[in-house]
Formats: C-alpha cells, sequence, structure tokens
C-alpha cells in the first residue's frame, strides 16, 4: 500500500461519523448493515449519515450492493487488512512478532 492511499484511509477514519460507522459494521454479522439499521444504530438521522456511508465507499473501506430499494454497506476487509499491514510496516514489526518486539533499523 502506498502512502498516499494509507494516508487517505487514515484520514478517513478520523472522522468522528466515519469511525463510528466502521465500528457499527465491525459489529454486524458479516460486517453487513443497511443505511437505515447503521442511522437507527447511531441514533443519527439516515440524511446524515448516507454522505459519509457514500465516502467511504467511495474511498475504498467499504462496498455497496443495492437490492431494490434497500442499500446494503459491508466493510472492505482486504483494504483494512492492507491498511493493517501498513501500519506493520512503518512500526517496524514482523507480522509473527509478538507486540512489543519491534525490529530495530537504522536509519
Amino acid at each position: 500500500m502506498d502512502t498516499l492511499l494509507a494516508a487517505q484511509l487514515f484520514a478517513s477514519l478520523a472522522s468522528p461519523m466515519h469511525l463510528a460507522l466502521y465500528c457499527q459494521l465491525r459489529a454486524q454479522p458479516a460486517y453487513t448493515a443497511c443505511a437505515h439499521t447503521l442511522a437507527q444504530a447511531l441514533d443519527q438521522p439516515l440524511a446524515d449519515i448516507a454522505p459519509a456511508l457514500e465516502t467511504m465507499a467511495q474511498q475504498g473501506l467499504l462496498s455497496r450492493h443495492v437490492d431494490g430499494q434497500l442499500t446494503r454497506y459491508q466493510l472492505n476487509t482486504p483494504a483494512l487488512q492492507a491498511l493493517q499491514g501498513f501500519l506493520l510496516q512503518i512500526a517496524h514489526l514482523q507480522p509473527d512478532s509478538p507486540p512489543g518486539e519491534a525490529e530495530h533499523t537504522a536509519d
């Protein structure tokens, strides 16, 4: 993952609304929910969360599935796994290392 894409994904998740939506989707079966379910869970009007869902879908954090009048959103786990890998890379950690065992390199 290149740094520009990583920065865009981090910026998206830095939004309180985006992070709340991510957490709600993470708690759903198959990481999937319709927009109305998410609005109810967050006690927010659909009009307030719909733009955030669309932005997150455009950024690749979510996929959007339309079934008639129902729109479902699902976490894009490969993108989030790539972001996790990016964090490990910049922290100089080996993926199989226990937490706290950083690979120390001279810069």
